[in-house]
């Protein structure tokens, strides 16, 4: 009878550790991989930190859901490939265009910008269409949207770059005419190197709604849950007042 019982309670701590074994490697297996880039003012990197709206929204969505995975900060298209290649990963500020549709899993909107041909400030550059832009030398984020959209349309003289920041040095000794990009991002760049007004607006081509975007492969009630606290941060207004705390009120996405 001891015996008996003995190999019961065996086989029960057995049991016990083998089902903690299992669940402890579902939970590791659902941890996520939060990526971003340098892209000020949505995210940037600050004293070792990653910092801005989108990163301030990510927070607040994983408070909600009690987790607490880091925002690990890579140039963009290394971040875009894993991304794409490693199950679990999520990666903000994202584009989503009908080319990248079906590629991932999508949470938002959780921004909207608004994209612009930028010049030197009192530049004679005239432009008044698209192809207007195309006698230009034209300074692009590597791998971006901005990049696959202008090639898209035919354009020849672009001139990519890791960090949307050597585009407005570029841009402000003369290596490049143009530059592609949304309009809160020269604002941000200009006000960090005490540059303010060195740019202008010269052409508005679009309007595009960012997004957290999942790996395909991530479950389904991950990403769910994730557009549910998303969904409950603009309910009760936590969505607007970070933007108004970041004074970008201008990338809150209106129509959601």
């Amino acid at each position: 009878m001891k015996i008996s019982n003995s190999l019961g309670m065996v086989v029960a701590v057995m049991i016990m550790a083998s089902l903690y074994f299992f669940t402890s490697r579902v939970h590791a297996q659902e941890q996520l991989e939060i990526l971003t880039c340098e892209c000020p003012p949505l995210a940037y990197e600050n004293n070792h930190r990653v910092e801005g709206p989108g990163a301030d929204l990510v927070r607040h969505i994983q408070k909600k859901l009690n987790t607490h995975e880091q925002i690990s900060i890579f140039p963009w298209a290394r971040a875009y490939r894993t991304t794409e290649e490693v199950a679990n990963t999520v990666l903000f500020s994202t584009a989503k265009t009908p080319q990248r549709e079906d590629l991932f899993k999508w949470v938002g909107p959780m921004a909207e910008k608004k994209y612009y041909f930028f010049a030197i400030m009192g530049s004679k550059i005239e432009i008044n269409s698209i192809e207007d832009a195309k006698k230009y030398t034209v300074g692009v984020h590597l791998e971006s949207n901005n990049h696959r959209f202008l090639l898209s349309k035919g354009f020849e003289t672009l001139q990519p770059v890791v960090l949307e920041e050597q585009n407005l040095m570029k841009l402000y000794y003369g290596r490049i005419d143009l530059w592609y990009v949304d309009s809160a991002t020269p604002m941000s760049l200009m006000a960090l190197h005490f540059m303010k007004g060195a740019v202008e607006k010269k052409y508005f081509v679009q309007n595009i709604k960012l997004y957290y975007a999942f790996n395909k492969a991530t479950p389904d009630r991950v990403v769910n849950n994730w557009q549910q606290a998303l969904d409950n941060i603009r309910q009760q207004g936590t969505m607007l007042e970070v933007f108004k705390k970041h004074n970008l009120e201008n990338l809150y996405p209106i129509q959601y």
